[in-house]
């Protein structure tokens, strides 16, 4: 199976057929298994001409982001190669793996007098998106704690989610209910149940990555359980996670 190419979408062609186009946005950092399950799920149900993998450039908070510019270009480089990695078993088409957000990072760069101001919010994500590829329909995938932000209003652009998009895939975590109250905008979620992903996440990855004293110890074989073998490789080789 060949690897999910690496592309931002480029300007859309004249096509006969409306495309349907679902984002999947996440750190990466590192792309686990539980990633690989939820893309497997999307895939299987057929509904996406493109599944779009989003990694984050740069983190939305200032207090969680990396200390330069030269370090997150840097990671983001990895989190491309891991993705492709991991997900290299995914058909491609409907999976893409896009630097889509460095790339409007970089777009923002000359007309920002503060470049560590720059934040890139969802909804640039979808009317980038929806200016190069306007014969387009946009979903997006999310967790269920990124949902319940939705639902509060955390998010300053809900009300723009809820005109430009398509539906909102929502992943609950294992155990958590599925019930979700309705909308009033209609923008009601669609649940993708999804197994294995209990105790899986990047978060926990970065720590064990950390512990890791030779390839092939207790907490390597942990590592790879949690990204699989390919990605635990290339963490140790590189040296990821270790500060």
């Amino acid at each position: 199976m060949s690897t999910p190419a690496a592309t931002g979408l480029g300007a859309a062609t004249a096509t006969a057929t409306k495309s349907h186009i679902c984002i999947f946005g996440s750190s990466f950092s590192p792309p686990t298994l539980a990633h690989l399950s939820i893309l497997s799920s999307l895939s299987a149900t057929n509904a996406f001409t493109t599944i779009l993998v989003v990694p984050v450039y740069r983190h939305m908070y200032s207090s969680k982001r990396l200390p330069s510019p030269s370090h997150e270009s840097t990671l983001f480089a990895h989190k491309l190669k891991m993705c492709s990695l991991l997900l290299s078993s995914l058909p491609s088409p409907p999976l893409v793996i896009s630097p889509l957000e460095s790339e409007i990072f970089t777009s923002l760069l000359p007309t920002s007098s503060t470049p560590s101001s720059i934040r890139i919010p969802t909804s640039l994500i979808i009317s980038t998106l929806l200016s190069r590829n306007p014969n387009s329909e946009i979903s997006l995938c999310l967790g269920s704690d990124t949902y319940s932000d939705v639902l509060s209003s955390k998010w300053k652009n809900t009300p723009y989610l809820s005109s430009h998009l398509k539906s909102i895939y929502v992943i609950p975590r294992d155990g958590e209910g599925t019930e979700y109250p309705g909308r009033e905008d209609g923008l009601n979620p669609v649940i993708l149940d999804v197994e294995g992903l209990e105790g899986v996440s990047s978060t926990r990855a970065r720590e064990v990555a950390r512990e890791v004293i030779r390839k092939g110890d207790g907490r390597y074989r942990e590592l790879e359980g949690l990204v699989g073998e390919e990605v635990a490789e290339y963490v140790w080789e590189e040296g990821l996670f270790r500060d």
